[in-house]
């Protein structure tokens, strides 16, 4: 198990190699730059070149590539053009707001699509299996914008049951040692700021967990499906066993493979930012730097970020790989 995670480990390295490849050629042939977008469209020739030759912008792609990994090694990510502050601290405070919305949106896709996926499977060409197909499909394809705005004029605007915007109402006093407002608010014993901050987390994270959601629910029936056909779960209802027992240890466990999967794809990409439902919910994460960062040109923020997003997504992988050994002994992992 640790030879197997040492080695994906080590595949991360070409990977994010590549990207940070791609990521300076990309950016750096958009029109504009860094310097454009602080100085505005009237800024002068010689304001221009200042900033540019202060940023390092003035030298060749490939100096400045290997100059900022040769940087990266050494652990400096670069400094935002916009805030002069670390990219590095700049993640560090604002990716937990991310972890709490994308583990709630998660958190949601599993509650529900789960169960859903697994009774509809039980039922299947029954009412509630046909109902759970349309909205399964119905969720994938609707706008998250336009799902959030919904949800935001319904419940916030219409009926006023829940906020629109932010983390925490401005008057909650909630001492912030790990950045994650709910479990801040657990350590503080704040049930005040507990209530308010779990109030602000359901319309994103339900805006942000519906296509999860929906795509949970599907890979659940279909996998639920393929094993009720299965010889063991034929011997296992032979035997006797209480249907309880066949569902838990035979179906579901097995199952629960291609579901498992799908959640760690899921819970990397959501982890990694979601811009449009961070962006109307005025939600502080990673979403919305990367969108100010593509706005003013923010190099540094759009190479590290970019940088740490992919070595989430696969380091969730590999959680979800190393989890098959748990869940079926009859994988090993060498």
């Amino acid at each position: 198990m640790l030879q197997f995670a040492l080695r994906r480990l080590l595949l991360t390295i070409p990977i994010l190699i590549g990207l940070s490849i791609i990521v300076f050629v990309f950016v750096r042939s958009l029109p504009g730059g860094p310097a454009i977008a602080l100085l505005g469209e009237r800024a002068t020739e010689e304001s221009l070149e200042q900033i540019e030759k202060t940023l390092g912008l003035d030298q060749p792609v490939h100096v400045q590539y290997f100059r900022y990994m040769n940087n990266v090694l050494h652990g400096d990510l670069g400094n935002s053009v916009v805030t002069r502050q670390p990219v590095a601290d700049e993640i560090k405070r604002q990716f937990p707001a991310t972890v709490e919305l994308g583990l709630a949106a998660m958190l949601f896709a599993i509650l529900v699509g789960v169960p859903l996926g697994f009774i509809a499977a039980k039922r299947y060409q029954g009412v509630l299996d046909q109902s759970s197909l349309v909205l399964s499909l119905i969720g994938v394809s609707f706008p998250v914008f336009f799902l959030a705005l919904l949800l935001k004029y319904v419940f916030a605007v219409k009926l006023g049951w829940l906020p629109t915007i932010g983390r925490l109402t401005v008057t909650q006093d909630l001492a912030h040692p790990t950045n994650l407002y709910v479990l801040d608010a657990i350590l503080t014993g704040n049930w005040p700021a507990l209530s308010d901050a779990l109030k602000h987390l359901v319309l994103p994270a339900i805006a942000l967990g519906t296509i999860p959601l929906a795509i949970v629910a599907r890979i659940t029936r279909a996998a639920t499906l393929d094993v009720i056909s299965e010889d063991y779960v034929r011997t296992a209802r032979a035997k006797g066993l209480e249907r309880t027992v066949i569902d838990r240890r035979h179906i579901l466990r097995n199952a629960l493979l291609p579901v498992v999967t799908v959640i760690g794809l899921q819970t990397g990409l959501l982890l990694t930012g979601a811009v449009l439902t961070e962006t109307i919910f005025a939600w502080p994460g990673v979403g919305r730097m990367i969108l100010q960062a593509i706005q003013f040109r923010d190099y540094a923020i759009l190479q590290g970020g970019i940088l740490f997003f992919a070595f989430v997504i696969v380091f969730v992988n590999l959680l979800v790989d190393m989890s098959y050994g748990f869940l079926n002994p009859r994988i090993r992992v060498r």
